[in-house]
């Protein structure tokens, strides 16, 4: 790393699914090394990018700015699809300057990014609205699913103290059927956060308990630290989906009807990503 400066070139599809996310974090793992003065990620030879990799790079630059490191990000070209997603998700607003997308448009399938610092309750409108149009929810299921996801966005005002808030981005993927959704921070990862209450967790146990549920840093009165659990709840057994989580060197990956089981991550992402899927019938 000559001068403090990272390049890393992603030459492979980072398609939302838990390999090639965790691919992509082991391949920029460099840009979140404090040292780092300068980082650039090439994405020209990329043939596919979904939420999951927008809410990280948004993420990324968003605190390199803070930081004041120099960064470059390459979009892909060449692919019309792709370049479309670049500015629908507003990645092209966030590098190049241009108009932000709406995602109003009745044919819309992508939920531009958002930077939240707060959890409002009717923040997650937009993800809920994009997943009801593929999936017929109940209106018990929509609210649960709505309190669920504003529970994770309150987690990360309440317990990460993440400078840039959390970024959350959201597609429809025609091709597998699939409502994708993402939420990243770069704040206190749920190991450091939970060894507050519980010091004798590693990052991975604390992974664990927080998907199991009851466990929390306990920074309100009334949490009661059922927010990731909840959510596992209603993605893995209610709707059926796919939900895994990265959060310091722990990794966890949950597909439906089935328990997450927590493991090493083999690098320290610095911060917490949720993501999941939705199936559509």
């Amino acid at each position: 790393m000559p001068n403090g400066a990272v390049h890393c070139e992603i030459d492979f599809q980072v398609n939302d699914s838990p390999k090639s996310v965790v691919t992509f974090l082991k391949r920029i793992r460099g840009i979140f090394d404090p040292n780092t003065k300068s980082w650039s990620i090439d994405f020209s030879k990329c043939k596919y990018l979904g939420p999951d990799a927008v809410a990280i790079v948004v993420a990324a630059v968003e605190e390199s700015r803070r930081n004041g490191v120099n960064h470059e990000v390459i979009l892909p070209k060449g692919n019309a699809s792709l370049e479309a997603f670049c500015e629908f998700s507003g990645l092209n607003h966030l590098l190049r300057g241009t108009a932000i997308p709406s995602g109003n448009h009745p044919d819309n399938v992508t939920i531009p990014y958002r930077v939240q610092h707060k959890a409002g309750f009717n923040d997650p409108d937009p993800v809920i609205q994009l997943i009801g149009k593929f999936v017929q929810l109940s209106p018990e299921t929509e609210e649960y699913l709505r309190i669920c996801v504003n529970e994770v966005i309150q987690n990360v005002e309440d317990h990460a103290h993440s400078r840039i808030g959390c970024v959350t981005c959201a597609r429809f993927l025609q091709n597998i059927g699939e409502v994708r959704v993402a939420i990243v921070d770069l704040g206190r990862g749920i190991g450091t956060t939970l060894r507050g209450i519980y010091p004798d967790a590693s990052n991975v146990q604390a992974l664990e308990r927080v998907l199991q549920g009851g466990y929390s840093a306990k920074s309100r009165s009334n949490n009661m630290g059922m927010g990731i659990s909840n959510l596992c709840q209603i993605i893995l057994h209610q709707l059926r989906g796919e939900l895994f989580i990265v959060t310091e060197d722990a990794f966890a990956d949950g597909k439906a009807r089935e328990r997450p089981v927590s493991q090493s991550l083999g690098m320290n992402f610095p911060g917490t990503g949720i993501f999941f899927g939705v199936p559509v019938k």
